[in-house]
């Protein structure tokens, strides 16, 4: 029985040490930058670009008063798509084969947009990094779990808290106090590696200082 004991002893160790190992690595691997490469596709009309708008007040002009209306629109719009041009921090100038020129700028949001109106469609393949998500290592302010402890080896039950000291859903690392119910004598000190089988409701398997091993259930606060 005494080898059973410390085979059982040594199986929780290793249990505890490969949880911990298993998770620091999750951690480090949510916690990395992922990068997607995505597409964006602009229909462009011409007639909205600022070399589009600029050529239809050109035109419009040749009758001013009759158009004076529609040209102050137009001129409200090309202000706007000049000064989102001014205030892009990226743009592009290309010289075609046909030796046209044609304008690209990035505007606010990030996307590219016509600034000449010889584009038909902007494609583009960009990588972007994904942030990730907030990790959720003690996601409620204490992280208190209270429960019952039933231990394998003494056969004993009790009550149990704990606090949580590592946490990477659905899996949390804590250090806990330990009731024993059946004799009373005292409260012993432990570690147990828990999993939510159901929103605030833990199952976990733990030892205690003394070496003996234990499972637990455990609502968490």
């Amino acid at each position: 029985m005494k080898y059973l004991k410390i085979a059982f002893v040594v199986l929780m160790i290793g249990l505890l040490i490969f949880g911990g190992y298993k998770g620091y690595n999750y951690y480090k691997e949510w916690k990395e930058p992922k990068t997607e490469v995505i597409k964006t596709i602009t229909e462009v009309v011409p007639e909205k670009t600022y070399t589009g708008l600029k050529e239809e007040v050109l035109e419009l002009k040749e009758d001013e008063e009759k158009n004076k209306e529609e040209i102050k629109k137009l001129r409200e719009e090309l202000s706007i798509q000049r000064k989102a041009f001014l205030a892009s921090d990226d743009t592009i100038l290309v010289k075609t084969t046909n030796d046209e020129t044609v304008l690209l700028y990035r505007d606010a949001k990030g996307k590219l947009q016509a600034g000449s109106d010889n584009v038909e469609k902007i494609i583009e393949h960009r990588d972007v990094v994904i942030l990730p998500e907030e990790i959720s290592i003690h996601e409620k302010n204490w992280d208190v779990k209270v429960g019952g402890y039933y231990s394998l080896i003494e056969k004993e039950y009790g009550l149990i808290l704990s606090k949580g000291i590592l946490g990477i859903k659905p899996y949390s690392l804590n250090v806990s106090l330990l009731s024993n119910l059946k004799n009373l004598e005292g409260i012993n000190l432990g570690a147990n590696l828990n999993y939510e089988i159901k929103k605030n409701l833990q199952l976990g398997v733990g030892m205690t200082i003394n070496k003996d091993y234990y499972v637990c259930i455990e609502y968490s606060f």
